[in-house]
């Protein structure tokens, strides 16, 4: 279902993250996800200086797509309500904005 929503994610990591986020967009583009960047966030306009960041990794929602947001929850395993933030904007250059922090780097299913 995530897949068929076609949401346009883009995939950005935190400061000492680097490399991990073109790994992070290989591996969901081999899961079938639109999937844009990789990218640094400081080179997007969203305001990312919120917690968890960068210890967590965190996930910005501009367009409402449930069930790639699911998918993406479940797989970076969120457990806090701080790693998902809603900025709706139409007019974002994604839909949802996947920012890769520490925890992904040290727990990733990717090789």
């Amino acid at each position: 279902m995530a897949q068929q929503e076609a949401a346009r994610v883009l995939v950005v990591y935190a400061p000492g993250m680097n490399g991990i986020a073109q790994k992070t967009v290989d591996y969901l583009k081999a899961q079938g996800m639109n999937v844009m960047g990789p990218g640094n966030m400081t080179d997007y306009p969203d305001k990312y200086r919120y917690p968890p960041l960068p210890t967590r990794s965190m996930l910005i929602v501009h367009t409402g797509k449930p069930y790639a947001i699911a998918y993406l929850k479940g797989l970076m395993k969120f457990d806090s309500a701080n790693q998902l933030q809603t900025f709706f904007d139409p007019t974002a250059p994604a839909d949802l904005v996947l920012v890769i922090g520490a925890d992904w780097a040290k727990s990733n299913p990717m090789p």
